[in-house]
């Protein structure tokens, strides 16, 4: 299931047309964001979300969606996922890594940004905005108790250790499923 809709996704990048770079910008009254990885990689954003957020939130979207590309986070999520299926008992191993990737798109958005919580806002935004519909059909991890977390390890004192924990746990992850 998981690859016909990386197929289909795919497919439906393919034919949309660039605003700048990787970025597609779509007339919706959804607000919903994304990134399409594969050949066609592409972030796709609408402007109901873009108008909802401010110039920090939109950079920190954008950012987060592109370290989603750059780092390909997707395969992370597919291993894990690939992993529960043959073995149902790594199930919370791959919620667990859906959370670390999304977590390590949201530090490189602050690095990108300098603004913790400014992605911290934008990343409430985008989660109350977007339709839980949306996120089932995307396999998004914004589960309003991911969200909460992100924004609290956001809004937190900054522990130096934490991204070292982050690729600890995909490290581990890789491991278990390998």
């Amino acid at each position: 299931a998981m690859v016909r809709q990386a197929r289909r996704l795919g497919a439906q990048a393919a034919r949309m047309q660039p605003t700048a770079g990787d970025l597609v910008v779509i007339d919706d009254p959804a607000a919903e964001a994304f990134a399409v990885s594969g050949r066609n990689r592409r972030i796709v954003v609408t402007t109901t979300l873009l108008r909802q957020l401010d110039a920090v939130g939109r950079r920190a979207l954008i950012s987060h969606e592109t370290a989603h590309l750059r780092y390909r986070h997707d395969r992370y999520v597919r291993l894990a996922w690939l992993a529960a299926a043959a073995n149902p008992l790594a199930r919370p191993l791959a919620r667990s890594v859906e959370l670390a990737v999304e977590r390590w798109a949201d530090e490189c958005a602050v690095r990108e940004t300098g603004n913790r919580a400014g992605v911290a806002r934008a990343i409430g935004t985008a989660a109350l905005r977007t339709t839980a519909g949306a996120r089932m059909a995307l396999g998004i991890a914004a589960s309003p108790g991911n969200v909460v977390d992100r924004v609290h390890v956001l809004l937190s004192p900054v522990d130096r250790r934490r991204p070292r924990v982050i690729a600890a746990a995909l490290l581990t992850a890789g491991a278990v499923i390998w």
